[in-house]
């Protein structure tokens, strides 16, 4: 939440937080509408507000949140974000093994980038096919690589490891004989920044793709609708807070599905 937080820091400037109002907020939502932001990018700079100024209650610099009858700008545009196409998922999972690991684990996990990054040999439990997540990664206003422990029920979980992922997992243990407490996509500390962008980006020229690592995410999780996994469960495996979230997904997913059988 850096770039939002730093967002509400330069629209409101020096205004003392015990003079914020609803009016304030619900200035600051209409001008980031003003600005092309979606529903979901604008809603979720008012709950980054909204837990600023919570966190003012809470230690009795405020007597209530404002934030919490600002109205949200009606007619946001919705942009939802799509899984990666079925030919760049073909050419990740068809790359030569010597390519970089990272975006097939996000394909085949449904990982985000910072769980990614902040993953350790030894939360990979080969003898149990899982994978223990248990610290993500963030990066600051330099480049450096921040750690940070999963404090959340639903960040904090396992995942399965598909057969093809243990496959390629062992044979890169068996290439660099990893130390399991070093970081799977590091050493002993995890990427910057810089590293982690320079090396999607080339991967992303050699192998022939654009997609997102959020796009490959999203593709986990319509691969996973599509294997019949029920809601619940895919919920405690990708890392939702709130079902409805997933809900979503399957609800995408179906609309997909229906319009792909018309039209055949």
């Amino acid at each position: 939440y850096h770039n939002t937080t730093k967002r509400a820091k330069d629209f409101f400037g020096s205004i003392p937080i015990t003079d914020v109002t609803t009016a304030d907020i619900t200035k600051y939502l209409h001008h980031l509408a003003r600005q092309g932001f979606s529903k979901k990018t604008v809603k979720n700079h008012k709950i980054v507000v909204s837990r600023i100024l919570h966190f003012a209650t809470v230690e009795c610099y405020i007597k209530h949140n404002p934030a919490r009858d600002a109205e949200m700008p009606r007619n946001l545009p919705e942009k939802k974000r799509k899984p990666a196409t079925p030919t760049e998922e073909k050419a990740i999972r068809s790359a030569s093994e010597d390519e970089w690991i990272l975006p097939y684990f996000a394909l085949m996990t449904g990982m985000r980038r910072g769980e990614l990054i902040g993953l350790k040999w030894s939360d990979i439990d080969l003898e149990h096919d899982l994978i223990h997540v248990q610290r993500s990664v963030w990066y600051g206003d330099g480049t450096a690589a921040h750690i940070k422990s999963t404090k959340t029920e639903a960040g904090q979980r396992m995942i399965p490891i598909l057969v093809p992922l243990k496959e390629r997992i062992m044979k890169e243990i068996k290439k660099c004989k990893p130390i399991p407490d070093h970081y799977v996509f590091g050493d002993e500390k995890p990427l910057t920044e810089k590293a982690y962008r320079h090396r999607y980006k080339k991967y992303k020229e050699r192998v022939g793709i654009s997609s997102t690592l959020h796009q490959l995410r999203k593709s986990f999780a319509t691969a996973a609708v599509d294997a019949n996994i029920p809601v619940d469960v895919l919920k405690e495996i990708i890392g939702h807070r709130d079902i409805s979230t997933t809900l979503n997904i399957y609800a995408e997913v179906r609309e997909s599905r229906i319009k792909e059988a018309g039209n055949t």
